[in-house]
C-alpha cells in the first residue's frame, strides 16, 4: 500500500507524492497492476464523486518511462450493502478495459486529463449505485429501500434511480415485528455481550468517522476473538473436559456465523 498525500495532510507532505507516483509508474512499466482509488476521499453516500486528477499524473509518468508499452485501465465498482453496519456484504463489478495511449496527447495534457477522467467516471457510475448530485439523495435512498432494491446490484439500483417518480412520498415507518432474523440477532448479542461492551464504547468514543467503522471492527475482532476462544478452551477444558470445551466453542462460533450469513437488511 502506497499513500498519496493531500493538501489537508499538510503542504509539506505533498513533496512525498513524487516518490509515490514514480514507484507506481515503474510498476506499470514492469507490467504490474496498480489499484488506484481516484475519488481521493471517503464517504458513505451512494454516488461517484468527481475524480481527482492525481491518478492521471501517475499514468502520464508511466507513459514517459515506457513509451512503447500500452497501459490498460480497468474501472471497478465496489458496492456495499451497508458499509458502516454489521454484518455487511460487498460486490465488485468490473467494467470495460480501455487503453491509455489513444487518450494521451502530449501536446494537450489538460484535455487528456479530462478525457481519461470522463471515461473512468462514466464507467464507475454504471458499476456502482449512483445517485446524481442534482437529485434528492435522501428521498431516492428511501425510495430504493422501500422497493427492496439490492444495493449490491448497481444495474438494478441505477435503473430504479432513473425511474424515480417525482411524486414519491415516504410513508410513515411501521413498527417492525421480531422475525427469525431478529431472534438470531438477540441470540448474537446475548452470547457475545462481554465482547460487545468494549466494542460499543470504542465505536462511540474512538472512531473519528463512520467510514472507518468496518476497519476498526475487523481489527478489534481479530485481536479479541482468537485469545478469547483460546482462554475459554483452557478454562472450560480444565473444568468440564476438553472435548466439551471444544463443542461449546464450536457452537458459539457457529451461531455467530449463522447470524452473519442470515441477516440482510437494507439501510443507508
Amino acid at each position: 500500500m502506497l499513500p498519496v498525500y493531500r493538501l489537508r495532510d499538510g503542504r509539506d507532505t505533498l513533496k512525498n507524492n513524487e516518490e509515490i507516483f514514480q514507484r507506481c509508474a515503474e510498476l506499470l512499466c514492469q507490467g504490474e497492476a496498480v489499484v488506484i482509488f481516484p475519488e481521493a476521499n471517503h464517504h458513505l453516500d451512494r454516488r461517484v464523486r468527481p475524480l481527482s486528477k492525481g491518478f492521471t499524473r501517475i499514468l502520464f509518468q508511466a507513459v514517459e518511462y515506457c513509451k512503447e508499452r500500452e497501459i490498460l485501465l480497468l474501472p471497478v465498482g465496489v458496492n456495499y450493502l451497508r458499509a458502516a453496519s454489521f454484518p455487511d456484504l460487498t460486490s465488485l463489478y468490473y467494467g470495460q478495459t480501455f487503453p491509455l495511449l489513444p487518450l494521451y496527447k502530449e501536446e494537450d495534457l489538460r484535455n487528456s486529463v479530462v478525457e481519461i477522467r470522463t471515461e473512468v467516471s462514466i464507467q464507475l457510475q454504471s458499476l456502482t449505485t449512483h445517485v446524481p448530485e442534482e437529485n434528492d439523495y435522501d428521498q431516492i435512498i428511501a425510495y430504493l429501500i422501500a422497493r427492496g432494491i439490492d444495493f449490491q446490484d448497481p444495474h438494478i439500483a441505477n435503473r430504479a434511480i432513473a425511474d424515480f417518480p417525482d411524486d414519491f412520498k415516504l410513508e410513515p415507518a411501521k413498527a417492525k415485528q421480531i422475525g427469525p432474523s431478529g431472534i438470531i440477532k438477540v441470540i448474537f448479542y446475548l452470547i457475545n455481550f462481554p465482547i460487545l461492551i468494549p466494542w460499543l464504547w470504542i465505536k462511540k468514543k474512538k472512531i473519528p468517522e463512520p467510514e472507518f467503522t468496518s476497519t476498526f471492527r475487523f481489527a478489534y475482532a481479530l485481536m479479541v476473538f482468537p485469545p478469547m476462544y483460546l482462554l475459554a478452551f483452557f478454562l472450560l477444558g480444565s473444568a468440564f473436559g476438553y472435548a466439551q470445551a471444544l463443542v461449546v466453542i464450536s457452537l458459539h462460533f457457529g451461531c455467530n456465523q449463522i447470524y452473519i450469513k442470515s441477516v440482510k437488511t437494507y439501510g443507508k
